[in-house]
């Protein structure tokens, strides 16, 4: 599972992304932050953007025949 932190110190911000065994900081500013989320919360269908939406036709209309 990944994990998504926002990390701020004194001189930069940074997005925090961690994975199992896995620790990586990004120099961001909040707008970057924001976008980075936005696109790994999955909240809809971006083009280019592999998620749950693509992967497992989340928001597909279902058909009565596919019930």
């Amino acid at each position: 599972m990944l994990t998504i932190r926002r990390k701020v110190t004194f001189h930069q911000g940074y997005t925090v992304l961690m994975l199992p065994g896995d620790y990586k900081e990004i120099p961001t500013n909040e707008r970057e932050h924001a976008e980075i989320l936005k696109l790994y919360k999955q909240d809809k269908p971006y083009p280019d953007i592999i998620n749950d939406f693509t992967e497992y036709g989340i928001n597909k209309k279902i058909s009565k025949q596919e019930l």
